[in-house]
C-alpha cells in the first residue's frame, strides 16, 4: 500500500510516499520517498528512497528488494523520465 503522507526526516516536515511492503508471514518493510511538490516556488523535486523501517528482514534481503524496486520504477518509462528529470539526491 502506498501512501501520499507527511514525515518527519532529520527533524524536517515533508511530503512524501509511504510504501507498506507486507509479506504473508511477519515481515514488513517501509519505504518512504520524500519528495517537494510541484507547487513549490522551487518546483518539483523528488528524493531518494529511504528505508524507513524493516521487521523480519536481513540487510541482504533488503538489499535484493531495493534492486528489485529500482528496476521495477525504471519499467514505467513515463514515470521514471519524471523521477530522473526531478531527482535530487540532496536528501
Amino acid at each position: 500500500m502506498i501512501n501520499d503522507a507527511f514525515v518527519n526526516l532529520g527533524g524536517v516536515k515533508m511530503d512524501a510516499l509511504v510504501e507498506q511492503v507486507l509479506w504473508r508471514d511477519e515481515r514488513r518493510l517501509t519505504l518512504v520517498l520524500p519528495y517537494r511538490p510541484a507547487s513549490h516556488a522551487e518546483g518539483l523535486a523528488i528524493y531518494k528512497v529511504k528505508v524507513l523501517a524493516v521487521q523480519g528482514l536481513s540487510d541482504e534481503e533488503v538489499g535484493a528488494f531495493m534492486q528489485h524496486f529500482y528496476a521495477g520504477t525504471a519499467e514505467h518509462e513515463e514515470g521514471f523520465r519524471i523521477w530522473e528529470s526531478h531527482n535530487d539526491d540532496s536528501m
